[in-house]
């Protein structure tokens, strides 16, 4: 799943993402002019983060997934920008077995 808000206009910036091996990588580019600071958030109990990516760089970070058994909920927000919001959420398949979704409440 993704989920994108906001506009560009204040945070000039782009967020991808790719699994690698079990864990996810995200790119973080600053196409803008200013130095721009976000928040990672991870759904699964990881501890917040700030990235700082000054202006035309690209910074990586790489999440580790095994807390939630390769799933993942990232949440990345701009501090300048209350309205940019980039949420990230899925599971990375690797061939091996693997289980449901462990976020799941059941009732």
């Amino acid at each position: 799943m993704r989920v994108f808000k906001g506009s560009n206009k204040r945070a000039d910036c782009e967020v991808t993402a790719r699994h690698t091996g079990d864990d996810i990588e995200l790119t973080f580019t600053n196409k803008g002019s200013g130095t721009a600071r976000l928040k990672l958030s991870d759904g699964y109990g990881g501890r917040p983060s700030t990235v700082t990516v000054r202006p035309g760089a690209k910074v990586r970070r790489t999440v580790d997934l095994a807390a939630g058994r390769r799933w993942y909920d990232l949440t990345v927000t701009v501090e300048a920008d209350k309205a940019f919001l980039r949420r990230l959420a899925g599971h990375v398949e690797n061939g091996k077995p693997g289980v449901s979704d462990p976020a799941i409440i059941t009732a």
